[in-house]
């Protein structure tokens, strides 16, 4: 089965959110994972954002 996972899906599970652990169950080796390029860079700069206080 491919499933396509949107940033949202991946910011969750990264970070350890309250879905993650449903997130984590499409993660296995039965699933084939399909990430649009846009969706790496949306990741990428969410990941990398400093945090502002």
């Amino acid at each position: 089965m491919k499933i396509l996972l949107d940033s949202s899906g991946w910011i969750e599970y990264l970070t350890g959110g309250p879905l993650a652990d449903r997130y984590a169950t499409y993660l296995t080796s039965q699933h084939s994972i399909i990430t649009p390029t846009i969706v790496l860079y949306e990741v990428y700069k969410k990941i990398t954002q400093k945090s502002v206080i």
